[in-house]
């Protein structure tokens, strides 16, 4: 029994890595963007776009697979699961174990296609700062009347 448990803890710890490898992949991705050009970051743009496209179809899928399985649980009366255990149906009770897993893998693989589109924004962000600042660069007379009227705005930001 114990074997079985630490088995989908396991697996589940694998799959939780992902995200954290994701977060991480996202920190370095914000800490070097400093020192990328707007050429290296359109490449890294468009790059991504492409495995974003990718991603969320795999995302559809599995958003359609975890409301499945969140419909059959919910179809799951409580006295079912009562009498399962009363009666011994273990593999009903095993079934409804390995549904409840693959929801959970399921809702994590969602969370890791979910930062793939994080990235694609954060990326994009960078980028279309970049791209800002060298425009800015190359007409230094605009700088003030950017300013001026971003100053009244509520939602400005300090330059």
């Amino acid at each position: 029994m114990n074997e079985a448990i630490d088995e989908v803890r396991h697996e589940l710890l694998i799959h939780l890595s992902m995200i954290a490898n994701s977060v991480d992949r996202l920190a370095t991705l914000v800490d070097k963007s400093t020192s990328k050009s707007e050429g290296e970051l359109q490449e890294d743009a468009v790059e991504f776009e492409k495995l974003v496209e990718q991603s969320r179809d795999r995302a559809r899928a599995a958003r359609l697979d975890l409301r499945r399985l969140i419909e059959e649980e919910r179809r799951e009366a409580s006295d079912d699961l009562i009498s399962w255990k009363m009666t011994g149906q273990t593999y009903k009770l095993h079934a409804r174990a390995d549904r409840n897993e693959c929801c959970a893998t399921t809702a994590i693989e969602l969370a890791v296609l979910a930062m793939d589109e994080v990235e694609r924004a954060i990326l994009r962000a960078l980028l279309a700062r970049k791209e800002a600042v060298s425009a800015q660069m190359q007409r230094p007379g605009e700088l003030a009347q950017v300013i001026a009227p971003a100053a009244g705005r509520s939602d400005y930001m300090s330059l």
